[in-house]
């Protein structure tokens, strides 16, 4: 009888240790997280919760407490359009203009520095790189004029203009900008917002700014600073 009842003994406690197995819960922070889906900038944060996607900024700081991080905002967007174009016409267009405050003792060489970049909220994403020994037909800059900077690249088409103003108490400077991109192939239709960046090769500053007051009408896209 002894013999009996620790049979069923082992058979119950083989039971128990069977259903607290089961019942194990392993830890959240164990569990195997998601990756990001879409990181544009390799920053670490997902563009979906990202305040400026397209620069990066792992700390996310933002001074102002708006809708674009500080990396977003050091570049002002006062207009911009967007017209399509396909691969067989490429008569896709890109104009824009703003300003930028340029901090005491910073500046734009203006050499063959100066690359531009366009990015609108699907996907459209176009670069104009400066000109270089493996790019020869990128943007190329001339200084010769005090205080302009004119800028000319072949492919794809692009003109641009800054011009900077007299610094003020502190040594900054504002600068008014322009650039048109030209013959463009791109079909897409453009979505509001779009992110402008001016980057200065040499000194490997980038500059960006968004406009989102944007408005789509027969494949074009029109933005103004309200």
């Amino acid at each position: 009888m002894l013999s009996g009842w620790r049979s069923r003994d082992r058979a119950s406690l083989g039971l128990l240790v069977v259903v607290l197995a089961a019942s194990v819960v392993v830890p959240r922070y164990a569990r195997a997280q998601p990756a990001c889906p879409v990181d544009t900038d390799g920053d670490g944060v997902c563009d979906d919760v990202d305040n400026c996607p397209t620069i990066a900024n792992p700390g996310q700081e933002n001074t102002f407490g708006g809708l674009e991080g500080d990396a977003c905002e050091t570049l002002n967007v006062v207009k911009l359009k967007i017209k399509t174009g396909t691969a067989t016409t490429p008569k896709g267009k890109i104009s824009a203009k703003g300003d930028l405050l340029l901090p005491a003792g910073a500046d734009l060489l203006g050499t063959s520095n100066i690359a531009l970049r366009v990015i609108d909220g699907f996907e459209i994403d176009v670069e104009a790189p400066a000109q270089d020994a493996g790019n020869p037909d990128g943007i190329l800059c001339d200084t010769t004029v005090a205080r302009r900077i004119r800028c000319r690249g072949a492919m794809p088409q692009v003109s641009a203009v800054f011009k900077f103003g007299v610094p003020d108490a502190s040594g900054a400077r504002l600068v008014s900008w322009t650039f048109k991109i030209a013959k463009l192939a791109t079909s897409q239709i453009p979505q509001e917002p779009v992110t402008v960046i001016v980057n200065d090769v040499v000194q490997d500053v980038q500059f960006a700014g968004v406009i989102h007051d944007c408005c789509p009408r027969n494949g074009k896209l029109t933005c103004k600073e309200f």
